[in-house]
């Protein structure tokens, strides 16, 4: 009974039929939500104090601008490192690297070498107080003494790296920018006063040179961090910027009253309009639930859509499909209904009516009988049509045949139909009642009344 077999012409058929709700639904949907987007923004049209500190807006719509706010942040932040940053002037493609290996040596008062575990306690503390003397920056303040030109430059530590190369061992890195030519001078002196204040502090100890070379470099480090920090400022950039163009106007003056977005432009309330972007996404969103509607009126229709639908769910024979001429010019149908049932049409009206005569005819020869009742579960003028060509046919046969519109409920129809013990069933595609049908065939089931089969009746263009 809820089996249904629809085919795509058909279902193109049925949405073309239902058409105006999806109109309908695209409209509402799109009046709607474009309305709703000009209430908001008529709301919020007249800028206040109260709008631009933010104490005017939902906690959500605050919380959203805040965010943006942070990601205008972040972008000036990467911005202003782009522009100050010496590292992002490099090439790292053919970077120039000025290194100086040095040795961290631990003797006693009596000029003899510390040996074993206090030997490599004392370098590894040297040494850790030496890489954390330049990769921490604490070298600028005496770097800018030496030359004013490398104060207020906070990255300039960026050029400049120690690591240990071994248990004692430490290479002092400088990367060559134009800007500063003799930082590698400059650093190194810087480095090496250090290292004399540490020998001052603690007579074992002896920093002393061990190499020193200059080298061009594939620096992937450089180019890693060139790299992230453009990507990073795009990032950043794009988020707050879609994030403003969705905003409504009371957020949009907060936004600008925060980060001076948009200086330039009018701080004053735009002319308040009808979004069609959001007409436009509520018209499709509106169209898509209008089709959903119309699907499911489709599977919950209680109409047969299909030949099978008023013979196989109900079990029983499929005598055919009879065309009735329809005076009205329905060219969708035509088109999309009427190629696929062409191949189950059995002529005009009377033709068909005949040919089932005599398929009727056989069966009831074969049962000893000369009755048949004629059922529908509507009736309808062209079920009637049919009802009464058939009824011509099967009487030049010696059958009698009547038309009981309602057995279930008129005991005059069903005291006949009792009397003739058989029947058939004439249902119109497109508007007979499947739930009707099924119970008409049941009751005749239980009144020990043979269902013969099913007859299919449908309108075509004349």
């Amino acid at each position: 009974m809820n089996e249904r077999r629809i085919s795509i012409r058909n279902l193109c058929y049925f949405v073309l039929k239902k058409l105006w709700i999806i109109f309908l639904a695209a409209i509402l949907t799109g009046a709607a939500l474009a309305g709703y987007r000009y209430y908001k923004d008529k709301k919020n049209a007249n800028v206040s104090e109260d709008v631009k500190n933010g104490s005017a807006l939902e906690p959500d719509e605050k919380l959203t601008v805040d965010n943006a706010i942070l990601q205008f942040q972040y972008a000036s932040e990467e911005e202003k490192y782009i522009a100050t940053s010496p590292l992002m002037e490099v090439d790292w493609r053919n970077e120039k690297q000025s290194i100086v290996q040095y040795v961290v040596d631990i003797k006693t008062e009596e000029g003899n070498v510390v040996s074993g575990l206090e030997k490599q306690g004392i370098e590894t503390t040297y040494v850790q107080m030496i890489r954390s003397f330049v990769n921490d920056g604490v070298f600028i303040e005496p770097l800018g003494k030496i030359d004013k030109k490398y104060q207020n430059v906070p990255n300039i530590k960026e050029l400049v790296w120690c690591n240990n190369s071994g248990s004692a061992e430490l290479t002092l890195g400088v990367i060559y920018h134009p800007k500063y030519e003799s930082l590698a001078k400059d650093m190194r002196s810087v480095a090496e006063e250090y290292f004399k204040t540490l020998e001052a502090a603690d007579k074992r100890l002896t920093v002393r040179t061990i190499n020193e070379t200059e080298a061009v470099v594939y620096d992937s480090s450089t180019e890693t961090i060139q790299k992230n920090a453009t990507t990073n400022l795009v990032t950043y950039r794009k988020a707050y910027q879609n994030a403003y163009a969705t905003f409504t106007a009371s957020q949009q003056s907060y936004f600008r009253a925060q980060t001076g977005y948009l200086e330039d432009e009018e701080a004053g309330p735009k002319p308040v309009k009808f979004s069609m972007k959001f007409l436009i996404l509520g018209v499709i969103l509106g169209g898509a639930l209008g089709l959903g509607i119309v699907l499911l009126l489709l599977y919950i229709s209680i109409k047969d859509q299909t030949v099978s639908d008023y013979s196989e769910n109900l079990g029983i024979r499929n005598l055919g499909l009879v065309p009735v001429i329809d005076k009205k010019f329905r060219p969708w149908r035509n088109f999309l209904t009427m190629k696929e049932l062409k191949p189950s049409l059995m002529g005009d009206t009377e033709e068909s009516a005949e040919f089932i005569a005599v398929r009727l005819e056989a069966y009831c020869k074969e049962q000893e009988s000369d009755s048949i009742a004629i059922l529908s579960s509507t009736c309808s003028d062209n079920v009637k049509k049919v009802a009464e060509e058939l009824t011509s046919a099967l009487k030049k046969k010696k059958i009698k045949a009547v038309l009981l519109e309602n057995v279930v409920k008129d005991k005059k129809d069903f005291e006949q139909m009792l009397s003739f013990r058989q029947c058939i069933l004439i249902e119109e595609l497109y508007k007979g009642n499947r739930r009707v049908a099924a119970e008409t065939v049941e009751f005749c089931r239980e009144s020990s009344v043979t269902v013969i089969g099913a007859l299919g009746a449908v309108s075509v263009n004349g």
